[in-house]
């Protein structure tokens, strides 16, 4: 937003150098998801109980109070990139992001246009915060596609645009609420049968806090 105001537009990466960058994040994902993959349950029980995760949020905190100069060039550089590129971290560098985007490779949600009641007057791909050229797609099957359906949110012609879960149109309450839904499930699953302990007594905190200099180290 800031970029537009300034330059009266966002710019746009080179497809080809779209194409490198988009990688990037894949590659994120892959790592983290074989830490945790890899993790024996021993290493991941231990993990949950080590005082180091215990005040992980805290640890975060103080990254940010006492950054180093090269932590901040990074995120300078972020910023920056950001400004000039609309979303540049969320498409080519966030593994969430990546995560998400799995469910429109294998063709688990999609974004369909149909041709015949659009009007071409391209707003989908206006408001698309991946930049993806929704207008010029019968259906959406880049791995950047998130499924925020703003390009659906946007279309002035009902029913051009719609949202499909498995090839079937769904309403656009159904994707968030289905993720707010399986997440308070497996969470409450796991407190309920004992995996998921997250509570930290005031002794706990008094104990490590002090400690917090060492911890992680």
């Amino acid at each position: 937003m800031l970029g537009k105001k300034l330059f009266k537009r966002n710019f746009e990466i080179p497809e080809i150098l779209a194409w490198i960058l988009t990688p990037l994040k894949y590659l994120l994902l892959l790592f983290f998801l074989n830490m945790i993959i890899g993790m024996s349950t021993y290493s991941a029980k231990y993990f949950l109980d080590d005082p180091y995760n215990k005040i992980s949020d805290v640890k975060m905190l103080l990254f940010f109070l006492n950054i180093s100069g090269f932590s901040l060039k990074v995120i300078i550089v972020l910023i920056l990139l950001s400004i000039f590129f609309k979303n540049f971290w969320c498409r080519f560098l966030c593994p969430y992001g990546a995560l998400i985007g799995l469910g429109s490779i294998f063709r688990i949600t999609k974004v369909r246009r149909n041709e015949d009641t659009c009007t071409n007057c391209e707003m989908c791909t206006k408001v698309c915060p991946q930049r993806i050229k929704v207008s010029k797609k019968k259906a959406v099957n880049s791995p950047n596609c998130t499924a925020c359906m703003a390009c659906v949110e946007a279309c002035p012609i009902k029913d051009t645009l719609n949202m499909t879960v498995a090839n079937k149109k769904v309403n656009k309450w159904v994707i968030p609420v289905a993720f707010i839904a399986l997440f308070i499930l497996v969470v409450g699953i796991a407190k309920i049968t004992g995996h998921w302990d997250t509570v930290i007594t005031n002794s706990e905190w008094k104990i490590l806090i002090p400690q917090i200099n060492q911890i992680g180290h």
